[in-house]
């Protein structure tokens, strides 16, 4: 038997959290990019290894929720720590919120909560989003906070800059004080806490702590020691901040309205919390937003709770009808009430068709990715939530939801049905990676039409990516990479013209293109770079005989000419002999003096 003591096992993967050692940087629109590849985003599959895939990934995180609370914190939103409700950071157990500080979060009359679901990080809405295209404000609730701030500032009529554009990346806010949104961030994602490290941390990134080897497992969690009381799951966490924030008179006005956001399994921990005690907490809640939630009907046992969803929440989901988020897909059923001495078959419905059923009416979920956590990354859907909460502030109090959104009765009893080609959200064994299949051309093309397209969107990528970068870095390095960008972006339009020319020859070409194609060929006119040389009885272009490859025939015709002056004597002026020539054989070589051989 052989046995393999601990000094001998490999060491565990271990990567710095800094984006430059990591090999990337932030662009000039707030998405991170590969320094030499500025039009690449975050690779996850970085090694055959899924340990060190694992830990490099914690790393890069880390530095992207470094830069969504710096930027946060530009807009007034600060840690406040639990159970301490400090600003300062505590040398023991600890859950982080994000808030304004308490003097300024007093005095906003409209506090807006963000619940958030498990796999969430602090101030994160989804990793699949902030590491591409959407970047680190699109990704989180950066763009939404600013959202906040733009529609007070409308509101104020205060004086604004004439160039302030507090969308651009970076961009904060002077006076906090006035401007700072109500705004509390939940941390359902980070619970369990490390002694070692004195931090909170999700599931996710206590995996990936370090190991005594890479072939050892993970940290164990002890049920005590690495949880914060009070917070020890979701459901305690909400109600700890009800407890001791919203329902706290030294850090909120109890006159204030707040409004609720809850993303996924966030709304289900909320849902599970009112349903058990709906009291305490109704008359602290003007209205809800549920994102994607996953509670079905028959789970709220609560008839009051469920008056108060059809009356005062509105949810947004992935739906087949429609992705408008201000377009209502489908409305609570209204409850069922048997007759006597009559059993109702009916009532006994499938696990299944209880899903199709929502708790209040339900809204398109927009245009973003089909997973539950990218529903809130949408713009629309966000302009939708406040519209909403805008909606019922004007008389807060009497405030009910229309009996009916929808313009046609069939509409209004039509279920929408799960996309059977969307991603199943629940399943979360990579949300970083966009799959292999993500960006494929359609089927319905052939080889060089799928080729084409993927050469023009590469083309498309990388000449965002190059207006994305600064052309006055100070990183060196990058500066390297946007000139390999440039290179690549010439050679691929290159290769994009010889492939449409060889298509446009053989037929290749979808009709449209085509067309397109012949449409632009029409203002074309040939360019005379080279002599003229006679060809086919005119005088051409001789780069333009050789560019299709004729330049032999054009040869035996300059030979056979030679052959004919010699046989008629011609001793003159070349033009005059051509000329003689021109006449004898039919042919108009050119104007009589010019200088065609």
């Amino acid at each position: 038997m052989f046995r393999r003591v601990e000094q001998g096992m490999p060491v565990d993967a271990a990567y710095e959290a800094d984006l430059k050692a990591l090999g990337y940087f932030i662009n000039s629109v707030g998405q991170i990019r590969m320094i030499g590849y500025p039009d690449k985003d975050f690779d996850f599959h970085f090694s055959n290894n899924d340990r060190h895939n694992e830990v490099r990934r914690e790393a890069m995180q880390v530095c992207q929720r470094r830069e969504v609370e710096d930027r946060l914190s530009a807009l007034g939103l600060e840690r406040l720590y639990l159970p301490t409700l400090n600003t300062i950071k505590p040398d023991g157990p600890h859950i982080p919120i994000l808030a304004p500080s308490p003097d300024i979060l007093k005095t906003r009359k409209r506090v807006i909560v963000i619940i958030n679901d498990t796999l969430q990080d602090l101030g994160i809405l989804a990793y699949r989003l902030l590491q591409r295209q959407p970047g680190i404000n699109g990704g989180s609730v950066v763009n939404f906070a600013k959202e906040i701030i733009q529609r007070t500032m409308a509101n104020s009529k205060a004086p604004v800059k004439e160039d302030f554009d507090l969308f651009k990346d970076g961009v904060g806010i002077d006076d906090k004080t006035k401007h700072a949104p109500g705004l509390i961030i939940l941390n359902n994602g980070q619970l369990l806490y490390s002694w070692k490290y004195n931090q909170a941390k999700s599931l996710r990134s206590w995996s990936a702590m370090p190991r005594k080897s890479i072939c050892h497992g993970q940290i164990e969690i002890h049920d005590v020691e690495n949880r914060v009381e009070g917070n020890r799951n979701p459901e305690e966490h909400i109600k700890y901040v009800f407890e001791h924030v919203i329902n706290n008179a030294d850090l909120m006005a109890p006159d204030a309205e707040v409004y609720l956001i809850a993303i996924e399994n966030g709304a289900e921990s909320l849902l599970a919390l009112l349903d058990k005690d709906l009291e305490t907490y109704r008359s602290r809640i003007t209205a809800m937003a549920l994102i994607e939630p996953l509670t079905a009907p028959s789970y709220i046992t609560n008839p009051d709770l469920k008056t108060f969803l059809h009356q005062r929440a509105r949810q947004w989901k992935i739906s087949s009808l429609s992705k408008d988020p201000f377009e209502c897909v489908q409305m609570p059923q209204p409850p069922k009430e048997a007759a006597v001495n009559t059993v109702d078959t009916d009532d006994t419905l499938s696990i299944l068709s209880l899903e199709d059923e929502v708790v209040c009416p339900a809204f398109g979920g927009g245009d973003s990715e089909p997973y539950g956590e990218c529903v809130f990354t949408s713009s629309a859907v966000q302009h939708a939530v406040l519209d909403f909460f805008d909606e019922v502030s004007l008389d807060a109090p009497n405030y009910r939801n229309p009996d009916a959104f929808l313009g046609s009765p069939e509409a209004q009893t039509a279920t929408p049905s799960t996309d059977p080609q969307a991603p199943d959200s629940d399943n979360d064994e990579d949300t970083d990676d966009p799959g292999p299949f993500s960006a494929l051309p359609p089927l319905d093309l052939s080889p060089d039409q799928a080729h084409l397209e993927t050469l023009k969107q590469s083309l498309a990528v990388m000449t965002l990516s190059l207006a994305n970068t600064s052309a006055t870095h100070p990183n060196p390095d990058v500066l390297a990479g946007l000139a390999g960008l440039r290179t690549r972006i010439t050679k691929t339009r290159a290769a994009i013209d010889a492939l449409t020319k060889k298509m446009l020859a053989t037929g290749g070409l979808r009709s449209g293109e085509e067309d397109e194609l012949r449409r632009q060929r029409e203002h074309w006119s040939p360019k005379g770079l080279g002599p003229k040389i006679p060809f086919a009885g005119v005088m051409v272009d001789e780069e333009l005989v050789r560019g299709a490859g004729l330049l032999d025939i054009a040869g035996e015709e300059v030979g056979d000419l030679e052959g004919l002056v010699d046989e008629l004597g011609g001793e003159g002026d070349e033009g005059e002999g051509f000329g003689d020539i021109s006449e004898k054989k039919g042919m108009d070589v050119g104007e009589k003096g010019e200088k065609g051989v």
